[in-house]
């Protein structure tokens, strides 16, 4: 620099530029500290995008926000607690929004004064209003619309690891974000999610590889939204797990099943009627049952769809009740190992099918110990010559064995 510059800058630096230049950011400091509207003294005021206030981590709403929209991000589930409404202001309302879209994360919102925890799922929001001393839902999150994760979306299971608290996990993480349970996983399909539209919403619940499900499985839509029951739209996929206690699907549930051994030392392995329809894929095992492996009552239909085996016997392998049981294509059953059915291999009765004409069944020097099927009542079985057992089938009133 010029020596004639430095001695311009010298002139011009004076004591009232100074002065004026302390002045100017003591007022734009004052200015950036200034408390947002409703905040109290003291209180720390959280950081703002796109005008709400944002959080990466765990929070507690506090009475100094009314009014705002706490938007939840960060990739992670974490949980949001709202106090008591009566240490908030009447009227007071406070909004909380998950935007973890691209993370496809939940929240957990805990409110004090609700009986249940519940999950804010990506892209939902949520309104409460203080009435009274009591938070009232103005703005309810309703049914979520999948917008995220994979296509089907995957809902994580536990059985070590997870939890059945609602409200404590989403499933859509593993481990300690998963369920603990099938049966917990399938009821928040039923309740949270929303199948209406297109394309459709389809999940699969995933167990942990390996794990061991003893809570078993009731699933009785009824009259759930439309859509939930939908064909290929719900997958249980064991990943080489066990579910080890009764599994029931009623009154139109739809479900694929895949890659799980079922067994149950206390009753029936699978139960599937009242209009359900169970399609039972690949790596499918039947270990032992004490009562049967597979119950098909009244308008239930169970299809195989791939080759599966039998590792352990029980009272049936099938009873069929008037519902149907049929594979849709030439699949062989394995026998793993000597088994025993202390009844009947096959029981059929009242009208309904079981149609095991395209399936071979695949010894391996194994024997099968029992008798080869009871029909009667008017039940119709096909393939009965080729169902193995060590005492003959029977037939009576009307059924009949072909």
């Amino acid at each position: 620099m010029r020596e004639r510059d430095r001695t311009m800058i010298r002139h011009t630096w004076t004591w009232p530029s100074a002065i004026l230049l302390c002045v100017v950011l003591a007022i734009c400091t004052s200015g950036n500290s200034a408390l947002p509207q409703n905040a109290g003294p003291g209180r720390a005021v959280l950081p703002v995008v796109n005008s709400a206030p944002f959080k990466s981590g765990p929070v507690s709403v506090d009475n100094a926000h009314c009014g705002w929209d706490y938007a939840l991000g960060g990739g992670a589930f974490y949980t949001a607690a709202i106090p008591g409404a009566s240490d908030f202001p009447q009227g007071c309302t406070i909004a909380i929004t998950n935007t973890d879209i691209a993370a496809c994360k939940g929240k957990s919102i805990r409110v004090a004064g609700f009986s249940d925890h519940f999950v804010l799922w990506p892209g939902q929001s949520v309104e409460l209003t203080s009435i009274d001393g009591v938070w009232i839902k103005t703005v309810d999150p309703g049914r979520w619309r999948q917008n995220c994760g994979n296509n089907p979306l995957i809902i994580n299971t536990d059985s070590i690891k997870g939890s059945d608290l609602r409200g404590d996990t989403d499933g859509l993480g593993t481990g300690a974000e998963a369920f603990k349970s099938v049966q917990f996983a399938i009821q928040h399909v039923l309740t949270d999610f929303d199948f209406a539209g297109t394309p459709q919403t389809r999940v699969t619940i995933l167990m942990a590889a390996g794990s061991t499900d003893a809570f078993g499985i009731h699933y009785a839509p009824h009259a759930s939204n439309p859509g939930s029951q939908g064909g290929a739209v719900l997958t249980i996929d064991g990943n080489g797990g066990y579910i080890t206690g009764q599994s029931d699907f009623l009154f139109n549930a739809i479900v694929q099943i895949r890659n799980v051994t079922f067994s149950n030392a206390s009753g029936t392995c699978l139960v599937v009627q009242q209009q359900a329809y169970v399609l039972l894929d690949d790596l499918i095992t039947f270990g032992t049952c004490a009562g049967s492996q597979i119950n098909v009552g009244l308008l239930g239909q169970v299809e195989f769809f791939n080759n599966f085996t039998i590792s352990g016997g029980g009272s049936f392998f099938v009873t069929n009740a008037g519902g149907i049981l049929y594979p849709s294509r030439a699949i062989t059953a394995t026998v793993a190992n000597d088994v025993t059915y202390s009844d009947a291999v096959v029981f059929g009765q009242f009208p309904g099918w079981t149609h095991l004409g395209q399936m071979s069944w695949l010894l391996g020097g194994n024997t099968v110990t029992g008798k080869k099927y009871d029909i009667n009542s008017n039940h119709v079985l096909t393939g009965s010559a080729h169902i193995p057992g060590t005492v003959a089938g029977t037939t009576s009133t009307g059924g009949q064995a072909l």
